[in-house]
């Protein structure tokens, strides 16, 4: 019998609550060194919120005054966000496809 890897599901941790795995903790240090201390626009009421790295590494932030969340999942979705903070328009309305268009009507409330 070898040696078995982390439970499905546990991103990355081991069983038993022990360290975290070497690709969680580069993934936490990475992000955190992107988007620690950055602010979002809050999608529903424009509010600034802090950008937080959970506990395995992925970028989230929520609003306290209307409730909504924001959680980010990927390395796609990681880097769109790191090119969403540095823009001055938002992607929804700089990429012309269908569901980009229709966000961007939602948002700009057209």
């Amino acid at each position: 019998m070898g040696i078995r890897g982390p439970k499905p599901g546990t991103g990355g941790r081991p069983l038993g609550g022990g360290r975290l795995s070497p690709m969680v903790a580069a993934r936490i240090e990475r992000n955190r060194e992107r988007f620690g201390g950055r602010t979002y626009p809050c999608l529903f009421c424009g509010d600034d919120l802090k950008i937080s790295v959970d506990k395995n590494g992925k970028p989230y932030c929520g609003c306290r005054e209307c409730g909504m969340q924001l959680f980010v999942r990927g390395e796609q979705g990681c880097d769109m966000l790191e090119l969403q903070l540095g823009a001055e328009t938002t992607l929804a309305s700089s990429h012309n496809t269908p569901a980009r268009r229709g966000a961007a009507k939602v948002f700009n409330r057209e």
